[in-house]
């Protein structure tokens, strides 16, 4: 009797539920709203937003208001509207939370009581005059005011996004995440399969 080697299975003949598995695979991408062969990217941030803010550009999500951020209620527009920050981009590149990060960062770096002596090192630009004379350690437990140009009305403020020293407002989350939307939107091509 002949024998006919063993015809191996295609995409159109291998079934899995009923359907060919080629064709089962084109409707699970379109169910999915993707198609394959025109949006081969997979970054997203949809943890950081709010549901009607996922598939937006991270330029179109720089204007929206700073409660598109996941944890982030509606109320807190109003707050964040007189410390003016009105929008991700206002506060990922809001300068006293940068400062403030800037400090938090290098305090990790210094060592206790080691400053070299003549040494013109200072942030004196970043603090009110009383404090200029601080370590990095100790000028992180003082109140947000502490920061040049921040008033004192700003604390009762800032207070209610659960920040009340420099150090909670340096490691800020959600002024982390809106800092890294800011850099991520000038990396970003108009076209997605624009490559410069």
């Amino acid at each position: 009797m002949a024998t006919h080697p063993e015809q191996a299975p295609t995409a159109e003949t291998t079934f899995e539920g009923g359907a060919p598995q080629a064709k089962k695979a084109k409707i699970m991408t379109e169910e999915n709203g993707i198609n394959d062969r025109r949006h081969k990217h997979h970054l997203n941030i949809n943890g950081t937003l709010v549901k009607g803010f996922e598939d937006q550009t991270f330029t179109e999500i720089c204007k929206a208001p700073i409660h598109s951020i996941q944890g982030l209620a509606e109320w807190t527009e109003n707050v964040g509207e007189k410390l003016g920050l009105r929008s991700i981009s206002d506060l990922g590149n809001w300068k006293y939370f940068k400062w403030a990060s800037a400090m938090v960062t290098l305090a990790e770096r210094e060592v206790e009581g080691k400053r070299v002596g003549g040494s013109k090192m200072n942030v004196n630009k970043g603090l009110i005059k009383e404090h200029e004379e601080k370590c990095f350690k100790n000028i992180l437990k003082l109140r947000p005011s502490a920061l040049q140009g921040l008033g004192k009305h700003c604390d009762k403020e800032l207070a209610a996004f659960h920040i009340y020293t420099i150090e909670d407002l340096g490691t800020w989350r959600y002024a982390k995440w809106a800092s890294a939307i800011t850099v991520c939107a000038g990396l970003e091509t108009k076209n997605v399969d624009d490559h410069k």
